[in-house]
């Protein structure tokens, strides 16, 4: 542990020493800040395109704050019984819309009896309110689990690729280093297109170094000048970060899919299939658990009893197995929470068992390959190989990482971008408080940090118990 602490050490600090020694940067210890200005010139480059920014930048608001977001851009501006329709008409199609693409994000089995609750919060104030619900239910869910006596998993976690997350097992590949920079950039990167476009000054752009790794990336405005524009065009700045990494994960899934069925099954697919052919010869159970043990729970194996290790695999859900791609298609195909029949042989007899994953998609077995007498996977498919899975790994961390860093900006509370849009577009809503502009603000922005500072606090006490 104090050889890894020191290698730790000197790799945190070398880089930072050398780009002190050799740069103008400012350092700290382990940190560097690059600052430059030579990229500036695209912003005023990609600024031209007004409409288009706009409204990339308003759909962001929509999304990031619900029906909030579009009481905002259009409801206040109409009487009040058109602007109440306009608003529960909104709140209706953005919740049939977060059912439609973005159901995957009610998977949490813990919290799933908020399900209909985290529909609603998305749909009257987007991912803020998504995100503001999941917290409150995943808390319930420790406090409820701690009372009970029973252990169970963060809900909430510093994300460092390379390193799992403790009491998870999860860990992200060390190229999400790569994912997290190009996310930074980009989200940075519309921060200040979008301030050009509402002609507001940019000393300086940069990144924020942890010795070699990015943590961070910015656009310094003139702050003074930025407060001189319009406030609708303040907000749409803060949008438009979150909202380009959002919009970026549903073209990477368009690369990946590409990637996947107009290079890999077309120009690796056949020889792989060669490959398998040549070497496999059937698909074996390698290991049954008979408990699985997940976030401090432990589950009963769904095979174990049925399978043994040593059974061959015949088929799955009625379809002939011959290797393990085929194993895996079928039980993706059937989903990862529904049952799906396996035939199984042992000592020249057959028979067929169902199993039911358990309720976080596990099924409680492994298998290995049956490989030919004398015959092993060819050097060049071992490399090809890799490099489809490492590809495949990237683009599918960099959907997740870049979906992620995008909702949790949206966020209400500082310094999160949704923090200062919150600010202002729910200021209408707290006129109750007969209290000045300046002072409202403030009461939302605390508002807003105790509450969801109490929040994340309970959602990382597992790590701490």
């Amino acid at each position: 542990m104090l050889f890894w602490a020191l290698a730790i050490l000197v790799f945190l600090l070398l880089p930072t020493f050398l780009f002190k020694r050799f740069t103008k940067s400012p350092t700290f210890y382990f940190g560097t800040i690059f600052k430059t200005t030579r990229f500036l010139p695209l912003f005023d480059k990609f600024a031209k395109y007004r409409r288009f920014l706009n409204l990339f930048a308003d759909i962001g608001l929509v999304l990031g704050f619900g029906a909030i977001g579009v009481d905002y851009l259009i409801g206040r501006k109409q009487g009040k019984k058109i602007r109440l329709l306009l608003f529960f008409l909104s709140a209706f199609f953005l919740f049939e819309f977060f059912i439609l693409f973005f159901e995957f994000l009610l998977t949490n089995p813990f919290i799933e009896k908020f399900n209909l609750l985290l529909s609603l919060g998305f749909a009257v104030m987007g991912f803020a309110g998504f995100l503001f619900i999941s917290l409150a239910a995943y808390a319930i869910f420790i406090i409820e689990s701690a009372i009970a006596g029973e252990q169970s998993c963060p809900g909430v976690a510093p994300i460092i690729p390379g390193l799992e997350i403790p009491k998870i097992g999860l860990q992200v590949p060390l190229h999400g280093w790569i994912s997290i920079l190009i996310i930074l950039v980009l989200h940075e990167g519309m921060h200040g297109v979008l301030m050009r476009k509402a002609k507001a000054k940019i000393k300086s752009a940069g990144v924020l170094l942890l010795g070699l790794f990015p943590i961070g990336a910015f656009v310094e405005p003139d702050e003074p000048n930025f407060q001189k524009i319009p406030e609708k065009e303040q907000l749409r700045v803060y949008a438009a970060g979150p909202m380009a990494n959002i919009i970026t994960s549903p073209l990477i899934f368009l690369v990946a899919l590409f990637f996947s069925l107009a290079i890999v099954n077309p120009l690796f697919g056949p020889f792989e299939s060669q490959e398998y052919d040549r070497v496999v010869d059937g698909v074996v159970i390698a290991t049954v658990d008979q408990n699985i043990v997940f976030c401090g729970r432990v589950y009963e194996g769904p095979a174990f009893g049925k399978l043994e290790p040593g059974m061959l695999v015949k088929k799955i859900n009625g379809k002939d197995v011959e290797n393990v791609l085929d194993l895996g298609r079928e039980i993706t195909a059937s989903g990862v929470l529904n049952p799906f029949t396996i035939t199984v042989e042992k000592d020249g007899a057959v028979e067929e068992v169902t199993i039911i994953p358990t309720e976080m998609g596990s099924i409680g077995f492994k298998v290995m390959e049956k490989k030919r007498a004398g015959q092993d996977f060819s050097q060049e498919y071992n490399l090809l190989s890799n490099l489809v899975e490492t590809v495949t790994s990237f683009l599918r961390w960099f959907f997740l990482l870049s979906l992620v860093v995008g909702m949790v900006n949206f966020l209400p509370m500082s310094p999160f971008d949704g923090g200062k849009i919150a600010k202002v577009m729910l200021l209408p809503y707290f006129g109750f408080l007969k209290m000045s502009k300046e002072d409202t603000e403030k009461f939302i922005g605390r508002l807003f940090l105790w509450i969801l500072l109490i929040l994340l606090a309970l959602n990382a006490l597992p790590f701490f118990l």
